[in-house]
């Protein structure tokens, strides 16, 4: 049945990570397009997109964390799909001459820079939790765990079941565009949704590893979903066996309760000592005030970036309409078997 999964693959900022490897695997055919114009990938894109909705096939789509751009798919029951290198992959300079790579070497100094002021805005981060940290119950939370992996895996554990893959990814990234989240249309058809409420340093994320770590024992596949702006924390774990997802579901990707079967669990109200918002408030809307300039600052550096990466990519020259129709030919014959 047709259905389109969005997700990344990588983040850039404030740490590079891929996760294009997890993509891949189990591909039998996968095509890399190095140093290949935008508009002509994005076009053989939108014929492979319309033929899957043809032949009612699912796809799974994967988008830039630079700008939110697709530059990759794949089709997982033909085990078929293809990627775009990516401006901000210093590698692909090996496709061109010293001059042409004046412009990656500015986007490569406006990176950097980006870099660091994410760091400094991760080291912010870092303080609040410190708040939070010192007033939480964490014997509590891993009781509301327990309980909750008691609901999910009624069945007690197999000694001689292997453990399930765990399939990395991000559902999000801050990009040039603004902050692209996907959990909606990753959860969508997914029956039972746990909304894991909390603040910074309250164990939303330790929360999340644990559950995926049992589910997986249990022999489960679990789709992991990391924090693009800290690939070390989760902030998304689905269980496609089980139809249950659970998600970080806090600010900048905040949701709440839309069908009778979604439930809220709050760390917060559960496992912080009552009052701890109002007591350190001056402190905590200062912090949150010095984030927020933080990474004001290097979105700034992104932007910068990505103007350099539109004049880079400019120089790659899009294909002639006969032979677009000749590559959107050929990855269709690739992509389906046909």
């Amino acid at each position: 049945m047709y259905n389109e999964e969005h997700f990344f693959t990588e983040t850039i900022a404030p740490m590079p990570v891929s996760y294009w490897q997890d993509f891949c695997e189990g591909a039998d055919t996968f095509l890399h397009y190095n140093a290949f114009p935008k508009e002509s990938f994005l076009q053989i894109f939108k014929a492979v997109q319309e033929h899957t909705k043809k032949s009612n096939i699912p796809i799974q789509i994967v988008h830039s964390p630079l700008d939110g751009v697709v530059c990759g798919w794949m089709l997982p029951s033909l085990k078929t799909g293809a990627m775009r290198t990516q401006p901000f992959d210093f590698n692909i300079r090996t496709c061109f001459t010293a001059k042409d790579c004046a412009h990656t070497d500015v986007m490569e100094r406006n990176l950097l820079s980006a870099r660091q002021i994410f760091s400094r805005a991760h080291e912010v981060h870092d303080r609040q939790e410190e708040i939070y940290i010192s007033r939480m119950d964490f014997d509590f939370a891993n009781i509301l765990c327990e309980a909750l992996l008691n609901r999910l895996l009624p069945h007690p554990s197999n000694s001689n079941t292997a453990a399930g893959k765990q399939i990395n990814r991000f559902f999000g990234a801050p990009t040039v565009n603004g902050n692209i989240c996907y959990i909606p249309e990753l959860t969508e058809n997914i029956s039972k949704r746990y909304f894991i409420k909390g603040r910074p340093g309250t164990g939303k994320s330790t929360f999340l590893k644990r559950i995926a770590s049992e589910v997986s024992k249990r022999g489960y596949d679990v789709y992991v979903y990391h924090c693009s702006f800290d690939p070390k924390s989760l902030d998304m774990v689905i269980v496609p066996q089980l139809d249950a997802c659970l998600f970080d579901s806090t600010a900048p990707h905040e949701y709440f309760p839309t069908r009778p079967n979604d439930e809220i669990i709050d760390l917060y109200q559960e496992c912080v000592v009552p009052g701890t918002d109002e007591k350190f408030r001056n402190e905590l809307d200062a912090l949150e005030a010095e984030y927020k300039a933080k990474l004001a600052d290097g979105a700034a550096y992104l932007k910068k970036m990505k103007a350099e990466a539109d004049v880079f990519e400019a120089q790659i020259p899009n294909l002639a309409a006969s032979e677009l129709e000749s590559e959107i030919n050929r990855v269709l014959r690739l992509m389906f078997k046909l």
